[in-house]
């Protein structure tokens, strides 16, 4: 998997964009990294576009479940707002949402580019 993280101005937010498998080893360090840009950059929004990914087929369930304490880890205050754009056939396997809400952390997932987007922006 290869990725990128950079400061949008555009939506004052941190974009992370990835593409390629995923697996929980390389997306633990893209989350680690996110989130020390985040916490250098102060800013309140990070956009996940991982829709140009799909799920290491070795990854199970719970390894992926687990992955969402790496937010937590990787210092991603709860009052930062992230949103995840998947493609429309993801795998059940990326689903986070739950898990983030459960660590007190807020993240929504679509499909769409700009309801992303708008979602993000809200606030």
């Amino acid at each position: 998997m290869k990725y990128s993280i950079k400061r949008d101005p555009n939506v004052d937010a941190i974009v992370v964009k990835a593409s390629g498998m995923i697996n929980t080893t390389i997306a633990e360090e893209m989350v680690i990294k996110t989130g020390i840009a985040l916490n250098e950059s102060k800013l309140k929004r990070c956009f996940f576009d991982l829709s140009n990914t799909v799920v290491d087929p070795e990854q199970t369930m719970i390894e992926m479940v687990a992955f969402s304490k790496t937010f937590e880890r990787a210092g991603i205050s709860p009052s930062v707002r992230m949103a995840a754009l998947y493609t429309s056939d993801e795998d059940p396997r990326l689903y986070l949402e739950d898990g983030m809400a459960l660590l007190g952390l807020t993240m929504k997932q679509f499909k769409d580019y700009q309801e992303a987007v708008k979602w993000l922006c809200a606030v």
